[in-house]
């Protein structure tokens, strides 16, 4: 994967994967790194959002956790993965 990404052809779920991997070995920073560049391909991602609000309270920002979160839901009402996880961090 990370080939991949060096190449400069990644596809957004790349880093999605990615993101996932680095959040399991909690390595935070690189979590959110990875989810914002998946989002930056694919904004609408329900999965590289939570990854990022994930990312984020980790990192102890839970104000902009939820935050991220609720302006995701704005822009994706009908995702309920999305919706799901914003009642559960709530």
């Amino acid at each position: 994967l990370e080939l991949l990404i060096k190449s400069k052809k990644a596809s957004h779920l790349a880093y999605v994967t990615l993101a996932d991997i680095a959040l399991q070995q909690e390595e935070v920073d690189k979590a959110l790194a990875y989810a914002e560049r998946s989002l930056k391909i694919q904004s609408l991602d329900p999965k590289a959002s939570i990854l990022k609000a994930q990312s984020l309270y980790f990192k102890q920002e839970l104000v902009k956790a939820q935050n991220f979160l609720e302006s995701k839901l704005k822009e994706m009402p009908n995702s309920l993965v999305l919706r799901q996880y914003y009642t559960q961090f709530l």
